[in-house]
């Protein structure tokens, strides 16, 4: 399935993009307001430490790959692993450019999810 993203760094961007999806759906009333005091804090900082642009700015170009596969798979853009991972490796890796379209996605935490849930692994 994958060989360059690990679970440690799947889970690791997954937890922080839940940070992040829950800022945004500031909103919803069932969100605990220090949950949301911390989270609004977090997204608030420098665009460059955000934790979860840190994450994404620290994997590998390989990882990247599969990290956006793994989105599109969860997300529904695919039928197959194996097609998701094959658009991912024709799109290749675009550095700064990835993680901005990582990071803006919402809810990248579901779509990660999502596409871990179907590849069989559990988060």
């Amino acid at each position: 399935m994958r060989r360059f993203l690990t679970h440690a760094q799947l889970i690791d961007i997954v937890s922080k993009a839940e940070i992040l999806d829950i800022s945004r759906s500031s909103d919803d009333p069932g969100v605990d307001v220090a949950v949301k005091d911390l989270a609004e804090k977090i997204e608030a900082g420098n665009g460059d430490s955000i934790p979860l642009r840190d994450a994404l700015t620290a994997l590998s170009r390989d990882a990247m790959i599969e990290l956006k596969a793994i989105m599109w798979f969860g997300r529904g853009d695919f039928e197959s692993w194996e097609d998701a991972l094959a658009e991912a490796k024709d799109h290749g890796s675009q550095g700064e450019r990835d993680v901005v379209y990582m990071a803006e996605k919402s809810p990248l935490a579901t779509y990660l999810r999502e596409g871990a849930k179907k590849i069989g692994e559990n988060l």
